[in-house]
């Protein structure tokens, strides 16, 4: 059994935390920005925490195998492995660059001269970011996914591709990711790096999709990098 250090519970938190739990195989501590009196009654161990004070943070982490916690506090009690919030693709490819994963560069550098064990889970990007304005299910495919639109605007009918739309991309839901860093759990070591794999496609291939499920047309505008990069994902 591991013990597991969850640091906030919103959209990808709060899926990881359903997965862990009714896994019924580790115990989960909740390190959270307030109260949560929903799931303290469902028998959760929530820990408020303010982000600001290292000496408390330490003590709620002191003794507990870390998962998605503060790297700092972390490092001095020695909580191992450590998984950043990271969450997106390998950290072996130019993800720098793209204003959407720039902060996290510093974050995995940090975490790779720890001198923690640590892994970055990367699953791609999350499924669920493509279902706002389906006709129907919404609600569950969202999961615990913020709504918004990314690239592919199904509810107006029109997509701005970044390039020529024919790069394969990888895509995984996050209640398939959550099962994988439950899972991961169970192993005796972490690699550097470990990918999951729900569906490799291109952004053409996502709005062909769009169009079938919605019986619709859509306006298509294919734009260069930089462009995406100044304007955001889904402009």
């Amino acid at each position: 059994m591991v013990r597991v250090a969850l640091a906030e519970a919103g959209g990808l938190g709060m899926t990881i935390l359903r997965a862990i739990v009714d896994n019924k195989k580790h115990d989960v501590v909740l390190l959270s920005r307030g109260p949560k009196p929903d799931l303290s009654a469902k028998g959760i161990d929530v820990r408020a925490v303010d982000n600001n004070n290292h000496e408390f943070i330490v003590n709620v982490l002191r003794g507990v195998t870390s998962q998605l916690a503060l790297l700092a506090a972390a490092k001095e009690v020695g909580a191992k492995p450590f998984a950043p919030s990271e969450f997106a693709g390998m950290k072996s490819l130019p993800l720098a660059g793209i204003n959407l994963y720039r902060a996290k560069v510093p974050v995995w550098e940090a975490t790779k001269a720890s001198g923690l064990k640590y892994t970055n889970f990367a699953p791609g990007l999350f499924m669920n970011a493509f279902v706002i304005g389906t006709p129907r299910g919404q609600q569950e495919a969202l999961e615990w996914h913020r709504p918004y639109n990314f690239i592919v605007n199904v509810k107006l009918g029109n997509a701005g591709i970044p390039g020529d739309g024919n790069k394969k991309l990888t895509l995984t839901t996050m209640g398939d990711t959550a099962k994988f860093v439950t899972a991961a759990l169970d192993l005796e070591k972490w690699e550097e790096e470990m990918g999951v794999v729900g569906e490799n496609v291109t952004f053409i291939e996502i709005v062909a999709i769009a169009k079938k499920v919605t019986k619709r047309r859509f306006l298509v505008r294919y734009k260069n990098i930089e462009e995406t990069d100044e304007r955001g994902p889904s402009s």
